[in-house]
């Protein structure tokens, strides 16, 4: 009897083990769940809403926003996650145009950790705003795509033509700016008309939205336009000659000529500085339309935030002296938006959210509590030169956030006197905005 017991027991081992064998080895059995954690599992949500920032150095905000400690209160970004109560992310990095953004989002895309984790957030987005095509234009030579851009207002005016932007965008973007290695315009023209280069900053973007969509097909997705920074002061005119670097690697004169830009521009073209801003605006309108055409050739894909037009109409608007009050939108170095900048795209951003029924309720109520903390931790101290009572009880008086940000700024803005801007003018200073020192040891 035990000896049949003992029989019994290893059939039915027997049994179990082939059958669990066959399943094992069976290629239609479930395979065991992957639960390797991912780069957001250590990421709290808080069922909140998810935006993502990606993009260049204006949505990151490092070079801007002063000083950099309050980063978190005045770069856009910050300002709308707090406002809106949203979980946010900036991931953009300083210097990208389009080619290094949409490289990084297709071929290095799970590259590292935090390439991963950037891909992972992209995902799971429930709004990305992007940034980008700037430094398509302004990392170029700019003296030199000004002085390009003159020879070609010059030939549109022999041919009658009467569309100025219309123009610039037919002839010098498409036979010009797509191509790359050339000296001159009539050298592009002369070797590479017709041959499109696949690179250029038209396909770039297109690529960049449809990776975006293929990560997140159900994401809002907002796309600035880029403002205009070029002033008569500005910085990316230089005062030196346009040069480039020859197939050997030597820096040599564009053209052979030794003049400066500034002095080029004026002796060939009767351009002043006081023009530049307005020839500028051709260049960065190539940029923006790139921007627009793609919406409007893609209805329902990209929602476009015209930072450039807000830019222009308060730039337009202002009636000070030397449109002092617009220039201070930029920081010192006339490229990047300043603390106040900031906060005129985060206005731009938020209307938009509100037109697509994504903002926060509690919006002015949050950027008039982040300025009245600032004013106390920074500026209530003995002898500041900020009356706190007045700017908080202005703050509190606002009805929007453009209102409350303007009364705080108001408040902590200088402005001061450089001799070198009266130099590059010629005749007179214009006033250049700084902010009051805060003195966080002195906080009482």
């Amino acid at each position: 009897m035990r000896r049949k017991l003992c029989t019994l027991v290893l059939a039915l081992i027997l049994v179990l083990t082939c059958a669990i064998s066959f399943v094992a080895c069976d290629p239609t059995a479930d395979e065991p769940a992957d639960e390797t954690p991912t780069h957001l599992d250590y990421f709290d949500f808080d069922g909140k809403t998810l935006m993502v920032w990606i993009g260049d150095s204006i949505a990151e905000g490092i070079a801007g926003p002063s000083p950099l400690s309050e980063r978190e209160n005045y770069a856009y970004y910050a300002m709308l996650g707090k406002g809106n109560d949203f979980t946010y992310v900036n991931k953009s990095v300083s210097g990208w145009k389009s080619s290094q953004l949409l490289t990084y989002l297709t071929d290095n895309a799970y590259k590292d950790d935090e390439a991963a984790f950037t891909t992972e957030l992209l995902q799971r987005a429930d709004i990305i705003e992007l940034s980008i095509l700037g430094n398509d234009i302004l990392q170029d030579n700019l003296g030199k795509l000004l002085v390009m851009t003159c020879q070609y207002l010059e030939e549109m005016e022999e041919k009658g033509e009467s569309d100025k932007l219309d123009y610039v965008n037919d002839i010098l973007f498409n036979d010009v700016y797509q191509y790359a290695g050339y000296n001159d315009a009539e050298e592009a023209l002369g070797k590479v008309k017709g041959e499109p280069n696949p690179n250029n900053s038209t396909d770039n973007f297109a690529a960049i939205i449809e990776r975006l969509y293929d990560l997140n097909p159900d994401v809002t997705l907002l796309v600035q336009t880029v403002y205009n920074p070029i002033f008569d002061t500005s910085t990316l005119v230089l005062e030196q000659p346009i040069t480039y670097v020859d197939t050997e690697g030597t820096t040599k004169c564009w053209n052979d000529d030794t003049r400066t830009t500034r002095e080029i521009l004026l002796q060939d073209y009767g351009v002043t500085p006081a023009d530049y801003r307005e020839l500028g605006d051709f260049l960065i309108e190539l940029m923006n339309n790139i921007v627009r055409d793609y919406a409007e050739d893609h209805p329902g894909t990209i929602e476009v935030v015209e930072i450039h037009d807000r830019f222009m109409e308060y730039h337009n608007a202002d009636t000070s002296e030397g449109q002092a009050y617009s220039r201070r939108l930029f920081s010192q170095d006339y490229i990047h938006p300043s603390n106040e900048g900031h906060a005129m795209i985060a206005d731009v951003t938020q209307d938009k959210l509100v037109e697509l029924g994504l903002a926060g309720a509690n919006y002015l109520a949050e950027i008039k509590a982040i300025r009245c903390e600032q004013l106390d931790r920074m500026f209530s101290y003995a002898g500041s030169p900020v009356d706190v009572a007045a700017a908080k009880a202005a703050i509190n008086n606002a009805t929007t956030a453009y209102e409350a940000n303007l009364a705080y700024f108001n408040a902590i803005t200088r402005p001061k006197y450089f001799d070198e801007v009266a130099n590059r003018n010629g005749d007179r200073a214009y006033p250049i905005f700084t902010y009051v020192v805060p003195n966080y040891a002195n906080n009482k």
